[in-house]
């Protein structure tokens, strides 16, 4: 009887360790898409990319958990929203809630910024910008971009176009 018992609970601890397994295996493999943690993906990138003191914004959306996994502010940009406009009148944090205007001068200025857009309105950012913006990561609603390149990438590009391709320096 005890044999038995101790067969079937060998049994149920294997059945569960390979139930744990597949799990763990699927949910590692959805991770590496970055479906599950978007924001976590998009702090990673960030910081990989980001040069010294390079702003951060996220334009007509919010994603959740960036300021967290950066350790540090994120500006928004949410030109139509009450909250915003009651803390850029309150003084909150005045870099924090750049209004619109502010931030396209910010996006055509010399410095290099990054911006979370939501996927949908990547294209009218761009049109607005009237500048190409350069996709950094992508996930399934939003997408990291940046209005300019570092010197290295730049070059890598250019020559991956060939002289074909677009003009990187008049942009």
């Amino acid at each position: 009887r005890l044999a038995r018992r101790g067969r079937h609970l060998t049994g149920l601890a294997a059945a569960a360790c390979l139930w744990m397994a597949a799990c763990y295996a699927l949910f590692m493999g959805i991770g590496r898409v970055n479906f599950l943690n978007e924001t976590r993906n998009f702090a990673s990138v960030l910081r990989h990319e980001r040069r010294g003191n390079e702003a951060v914004y996220a334009y007509r959306c919010y994603l959740r958990g960036l300021p967290f996994y950066l350790r540090e502010t994120v500006g928004l940009v949410l030109p139509h929203s009450d909250d915003i406009r009651l803390a850029m009148e309150s003084g909150h944090a005045p870099g924090s809630f750049p209004g619109e205007r502010a931030f396209l001068s910010s996006l055509h200025g010399d410095a290099r910024m990054f911006v979370v857009v939501r996927n949908e309105d990547l294209q009218a950012l761009q049109g607005i910008a009237r500048r190409p913006l350069y996709i950094l990561a992508r996930s399934d609603q939003h997408d990291l971009v940046s209005n300019r390149l570092v010197d290295g990438q730049r070059q890598e590009l250019q020559a991956l176009l060939g002289p074909a391709g677009v003009d990187l320096d008049a942009s």
